[in-house]
């Protein structure tokens, strides 16, 4: 409903994407655009015929489907799911096929390893990718649906989530040990995380000494990230 009235506005801005078949053309790209636009009480609509084999059509579609700006994080993620699925696609394909980095398509599949009522709150907005991402470093999936109901229903922020699910994994009797991370020790942390492109634990210690963890959920990400660090 929200498209057709914005074509009903403005017209449909992209084209979609046919292939012949006969004397008829079959949908590759755009059936959102088209049944709206039908709804919008449009006869015509523009259109780019394209000569794509017919085996290479679902890889067509997907890639459309993921480079639309309006795709949830977890629809995405089910995109390259089908791709992975389907057409057999290793995570640096998928990667290339819609031009985004491989560790990307990586944390990205991730998500689709949340249980079902909070990957259904991030298709609702109620949990961000960031919110997410922290939740699944939680092993067990009931502590990840009871703390995304607190995340919810206390407006936490990524940061606080994250401290929530640390606490969570710290042992019993550590807790009352355990203290916030001092602002170098999550500085250090942030920005390892954005060079490697995977999470990351830091511990800092007095005299300058530490220990530096870095995770991966799959041989493509730590290919990924030997790379980045020139191993």
């Amino acid at each position: 409903d929200e498209l057709a009235q914005s074509i009903k506005r403005h017209g449909v801005l992209q084209p979609i994407v046919v292939r012949q078949n006969g004397e008829r053309y079959d949908i590759i790209a755009g059936e959102r655009r088209w049944r709206a636009s039908q709804r919008a009480g449009l006869q015509e609509i523009p259109c780019v015929i394209t000569e794509v084999a017919e085996e290479e059509t679902l890889t067509v579609a997907l890639v459309e489907n993921v480079q639309r700006e309006d795709l949830n994080a977890i629809e995405e993620a089910e995109a390259y799911k089908r791709l992975h699925d389907t057409m057999g696609f290793s995570q640096a394909e998928i990667a290339e096929a819609v031009g985004k980095d491989r560790t990307t398509i990586s944390y990205a599949m991730r998500l689709l390893k949340l249980p079902g009522s909070v990957r259904q709150m991030v298709l609702d907005n109620e949990l961000s990718m960031g919110h997410a991402r922290a939740l699944l470093s939680l092993e067990d999936k009931k502590d990840i649906e009871r703390m995304s109901r607190e995340a919810t229903a206390k407006n936490w922020s990524v940061r606080q989530t994250e401290k929530a699910v640390r606490s969570r994994k710290q042992p019993e009797k550590k807790a009352a040990e355990s203290s916030e991370p001092s602002d170098e020790t999550h500085d250090v942390r942030l920005r390892l995380q954005r060079a490697l492109g995977a999470k990351v634990d830091v511990k800092l210690s007095g005299k300058g000494k530490g220990t530096m963890v870095v995770h991966f959920s799959s041989r493509d990400e730590l290919s990924s990230i030997i790379e980045k660090i020139g191993a």
